[in-house]
């Protein structure tokens, strides 16, 4: 069983469920930019006035982060009926004929690491967590 959540309240409602049985959805709003790669949109804040003086400041209210092309892959899978094992497979067959991603993304644990990673950094969460 793959396990790699930090958050204790979380880590107690998902235990006994193995990651890669675990459905992500999406928490935030993304961009598509050149090259078809994909920049997830995160709040600076979410308290409303101070999003508001950011905004009246010409300043960015986002945070950006840009994907790279597995990651992008990964977040366009993502469609809340998903499960982390499907990803998983839908990874590898559209990238098997490069091999320099092939190695990447062969390994199950990569995949569920960087789920987490997304997981603990509140880009997503898991269809589980919702009940």
């Amino acid at each position: 069983m793959l396990q790699v959540f930090k958050d204790a309240k979380n880590r107690k409602k998902l235990k006994g469920i193995d990651a890669l049985e675990l459905t992500p959805v999406k928490m935030q709003r993304h961009i598509t930019r050149d090259g078809n790669l994909i920049t997830v949109l995160i709040p600076r804040f979410n308290w409303q006035p101070m999003h508001n003086l950011m905004v009246k400041n010409g300043r960015d209210p986002d945070f950006h982060l840009d994907l790279d092309e597995i990651g992008t892959e990964v977040w366009n899978t993502i469609d809340g009926e998903k499960k982390v094992s499907e990803i998983g497979k839908i990874l590898k067959e559209k990238f098997k004929d490069n091999d320099t991603i092939i190695e990447r993304v062969s390994n199950d644990q990569s995949l569920v690491k960087f789920i987490s990673m997304m997981f603990n950094n509140k880009l997503i969460t898991f269809k589980e967590l919702e009940n």
